[in-house]
């Protein structure tokens, strides 16, 4: 399924579908997109995300939220804040996320997300 803007899709579902073979190439906003979503784990390590421009709340408050999406690429990326916030057992190392510019809200939630470097500046 291809995708342009799943922006508040799956915001407090109840259920979430089969998701992992979504072509999201062309997404620019995932923002709120699984937000206090009752349940949502599933595989997405292979989501292309290099054209998403905002990922605020995505992951927001998911209790079972615990994907490693450590090889994803953010190069459009400008706001993620409160990207996995009070996702209550998240403790993958998203530090070799890639984020390739300044951006405004960067993986910035310390509860969840290691301490750590989370982008990188290309100015």
């Amino acid at each position: 399924m291809l995708l342009s803007s799943p922006k508040h899709r799956f915001d407090s579902a109840v259920e979430v579908p089969d998701v992992t073979g979504w072509n999201t190439i062309g997404v620019q906003k995932m923002d709120y997109m699984f937000q206090f979503a009752d349940s949502f784990n599933q595989d997405i390590r292979a989501w292309q995300v290099q054209n998403v421009q905002d990922a605020r709340w995505m992951f927001k408050s998911i209790v079972d939220f615990n994907v490693d999406i450590s090889q994803w690429q953010f190069s459009s990326l400008n706001n993620a804040n409160s990207f996995v916030m009070d996702c209550a057992i998240f403790n993958q190392d998203l530090c070799q996320v890639s984020v390739h510019k300044n951006i405004y809200q960067p993986l910035d939630n310390a509860v969840c997300l290691s301490p750590c470097l989370l982008y990188t500046s290309d100015a």
